[in-house]
């Protein structure tokens, strides 16, 4: 009895210590996550220009894929809406072609520093596009600081002014879209991540 209650008491010292340090208040971020792109029916992204929202599920070739609805938005004026599925499976992020025939590699949270992947663009036009994953980063949004955020550097070489930088969040997603070549883009202002409200 005695060695049984000694092993539960060091199971709880173990859940304990590596548990995640979460907060009760929902302004403060988890600080620790393994789940760069979070896929919850509801989650919602809202950036300056644009809000992103997951929406449904769908079967789509024996996989299930969430569905993230894009409206874009031009001087406060709905401009355009795009429809786009994902499905997360070992850290890895696929998306659906725009044809919905195959998927692709989207994002790869497995791999180090300086590692790369590449795959055909979702319209399958024969362009070419190379991932490489840059440093680990620290975001500053000046009232927040977001930790071992991680960053794509997505580029079709030999094009010129189309590479784009993605910024991702543990426990958020994507919180920067930024384009190297033209010195703009656009960062995230608030998310609702499993319910939960967040902030920027």
């Amino acid at each position: 009895m005695k060695t049984k209650e000694t092993l539960l008491a060091i199971l709880f010292i173990f859940v304990t210590i590596v548990s995640c340090d979460k907060d009760s208040n929902s302004d403060k971020i988890p600080t620790c996550f393994n789940d760069y792109f979070p896929l919850h029916i509801g989650d919602t992204w809202e950036y300056k220009n644009y809000i992103r929202k997951a929406s449904v599920s769908s079967t789509i070739n024996n996989k299930e894929y969430t569905l993230i609805t894009s409206e874009i938005f031009r001087a406060d004026t709905l401009y355009d809406t795009r429809e786009d599925f994902y499905r997360v499976k070992n850290g890895k992020v696929y998306k659906l072609y725009t044809n919905q025939s195959d998927e692709f590699l989207f994002a790869d949270f497995t791999l180090a520093e300086g590692e790369s992947w590449k795959y055909t663009g979702e319209n399958m036009n024969g362009d070419q596009w190379n991932v490489t994953v840059q440093e680990k980063i620290d975001f500053d949004f000046g009232n927040t600081v977001l930790h071992n955020c991680k960053p794509f550097y997505y580029d079709v070489p030999g094009w010129a002014d189309e590479e784009q930088v993605y910024v991702f969040a543990p426990g958020i997603g994507i919180i920067s879209i930024y384009s190297p070549a033209w010195g703009a883009g656009d960062t995230i202002q608030k998310a609702k991540i499993n319910g939960i409200t967040y902030q920027f």
